[in-house]
């Protein structure tokens, strides 16, 4: 009968706990969705700073060859201008393009750092990571970002 009640007792831990991983996703996603809404279109500098990465998958749908007809100084994954590149074939050559392709990312990268924290940590604690990743990280206005990163190749290689 006791390892009944302790199976028992295990399961509802289990379960209390698992609420608590809903709970903590919901209200990151929500304050997620919500920062989302208010920094749209603030993120970078599309001009000075984050150029290439708008303009080298242009010119690629354009047909042009990336090293041969576009020079890129810094060429760490030419798999960052494909994947964009074929985002703009789909939806358009426009740079909420990019900022939804950043906000995909880095709501996956959000969700996957959650759940590799949670083996370590309550939800308590995993949840404030993931803000502190959302405040310093995601939501940081200035270069360093993942909404419109300097580099989509270092946001999508977090993302894998």
């Amino acid at each position: 009968m006791k390892s009944f009640n302790d199976t028992f007792e295990r399961i509802k831990i289990a379960i209390s706990e698992k609420r608590e991983d809903v709970y903590a996703v919901a209200i990151f996603t929500f304050v997620f969705i919500l920062m989302c809404i208010l920094t749209w279109g603030k993120m970078g500098d599309p001009i000075v700073d984050c150029g290439r990465e708008a303009y080298v998958p242009m010119a690629m749908l354009k047909g042009k060859i990336l090293i041969k007809d576009i020079f890129v100084f810094f060429t760490p994954n030419p798999l960052s201008y494909q994947i964009n590149a074929i985002a703009y074939k789909l939806f358009g050559i426009n740079l909420s393009v990019l900022y939804m392709l950043g906000i995909v990312s880095s709501y996956l990268i959000l969700v996957a750092s959650y759940l590799v924290s949670r083996i370590l940590l309550k939800p308590l604690a995993s949840f404030s990571i993931i803000f502190c990743v959302m405040s310093f990280g995601v939501f940081q206005p200035f270069l360093s970002n993942y909404i419109f990163p300097y580099s989509y190749a270092y946001l999508y290689s977090a993302l894998g």
